[in-house]
């Protein structure tokens, strides 16, 4: 589904990323682990298109996309979810969600797809009417998370969802990321400050440190949490 080769970020004279390599699989589940500052955001964005690598390739589903605008990514089945609750905080609910939609669906198609939205996030569907920014972190959270599923990608990017959220809501957050892959088959690359959670949660997870991929492997590879820790 992705695969990252050899990429290179540079920000001026200061190297973010250094030959980068990493791949996702569909209907899976991939961690980006990492100290603050090792690369996974800007990792992120980059295979987004919305930062230009210095070097290295990005394939998404078998095609280059390195260098190609964020628009050209979005349509080849790219979604990208950043930290921080990006939605319409002045709309309500439903509105934020249409937006999302777009006018190229038929009528039918786009009410089915709201039905699906809202039976994932019944809170949704209840407080349709009420200003996104009104609405908690988490329930936020879920309508960015709505709003990026409408755009029916193939792979959903997720930058820190957890952040900021009650250990009860980041429970829910994480069940709510294992359904949308098991009931819309969407492929997820994941990066969250949770580090023991994600690890556990993911089927295959990368090790980022100082712009460098310095180990990979399954929640079975990473028991040892100290063995992991070292790594960082």
């Amino acid at each position: 589904m992705l695969e990252v080769s050899n990429l290179t970020v540079d920000f001026g004279s200061k190297r973010i990323l250094t030959e980068v390599s990493m791949r996702a699989e569909s209907r899976n589940i991939t961690a980006l682990v990492g100290h603050n500052g090792a690369g996974k955001t800007t990792l992120l964005r980059s295979i987004f298109g919305l930062v230009r690598p210095s070097g290295g390739s990005i394939r998404l589903f078998g095609d280059s996309v390195l260098g190609q605008p964020t628009a050209h990514i979005a349509r080849c089945g790219a979604a990208f979810v950043p930290q921080g609750h990006h939605v319409f905080r002045d709309l309500s609910v439903g509105d934020n969600l249409l937006i999302a939609q777009g006018t190229g669906a038929r009528r039918d198609r786009k009410a089915a797809d709201l039905d699906a939205i809202y039976a994932l996030f019944p809170i949704l569907d209840e407080r349709q009417r009420q200003l996104a920014g009104q609405l908690s972190g988490g329930q936020q959270q879920m309508l960015a998370l709505g709003m990026a599923l409408l755009r029916n990608p193939q792979l959903m990017m997720l930058d820190e969802p957890s952040t900021g959220l009650a250990p009860v809501l980041v429970d829910q957050i994480f069940g709510t990321i294992s359904d949308i892959r098991d009931q819309f088959g969407v492929g997820i690359v994941i990066v969250d400050q949770n580090v023991r959670r994600l690890v556990e949660f993911a089927d295959h997870t990368f090790v980022l440190k100082a712009g460098r991929i310095v180990a990979e492997g399954s929640a079975s590879d990473f028991t040892d949490l100290d063995v992991l820790w070292s790594l960082f």
